[in-house]
């Protein structure tokens, strides 16, 4: 795809490159081959692997439509601190980035890569991240309450995730997410924090 220049963590050959139709040089990184060995998983799966996985995004939404992950998102809503359930939609980035990152769509000879890019890997968006007006004067910010972070996990493991993505922190342990976090895996779901 197009942007696998710019994916040295998935095949770091010492360079980071705009993309295959113009490999203009945009860095050098530190270590050849210091990566997750993509693309010799690739080279043995081949283009379109035959296993399938649901993977639960707990974060600020999935763009449905964009061109990688159309027709990957299986189950959807909104768990945000006064929010709809049904403002599913990314209106930050951040959840349709680690989206891509994780199951974007593969061999398509477009955009990006995601490690798990074959057909069979579903998305679930969790949603649990949402902008709010905070301070005074007010200033727009992304939060993920606590509440909302432990409703969307339970929801993505109840909706089969396999594994659970939650690229996000918090300045406190909170006992509410760890049961949550419990629960997941009694339920043979892989939190990944």
């Amino acid at each position: 795809d197009g942007f696998f220049p710019r994916k040295w963590d998935l095949h770091n050959d010492g360079t980071v490159r705009a993309s295959l139709a113009a490999p203009t040089l945009l860095a050098l990184t530190a270590k050849v081959d210091a990566d997750i060995d993509w693309l010799e998983m690739f080279d043995f799966v081949g283009p379109a692997p035959a296993g399938a996985a649901r993977i639960g995004i707990v974060d600020t939404g999935i763009r449905e439509t964009h061109q990688d992950i159309t027709g990957k998102v299986i189950a959807a809503n909104n768990f945000a601190f006064l929010y709809p359930a049904t403002l599913i939609a990314d209106r930050v980035g951040h959840g349709s980035h680690v989206s891509g990152i994780a199951a974007a769509r593969g061999n398509n000879g477009t955009g990006v890569v995601g490690l798990a890019y074959g057909p069979n890997m579903k998305l679930i968006n969790a949603k649990a991240c949402e902008l709010y007006n905070v301070g005074t004067p007010p200033v727009v910010q992304t939060l993920c309450f606590e509440s909302s972070v432990a409703n969307a996990i339970t929801y993505a493991t109840d909706q089969g995730a396999n594994v659970i993505n939650l690229s996000l922190g918090g300045g406190a342990p909170s006992a509410l997410q760890q049961a949550a976090l419990q629960y997941a895996l009694a339920h043979n779901t892989l939190p990944v924090c």
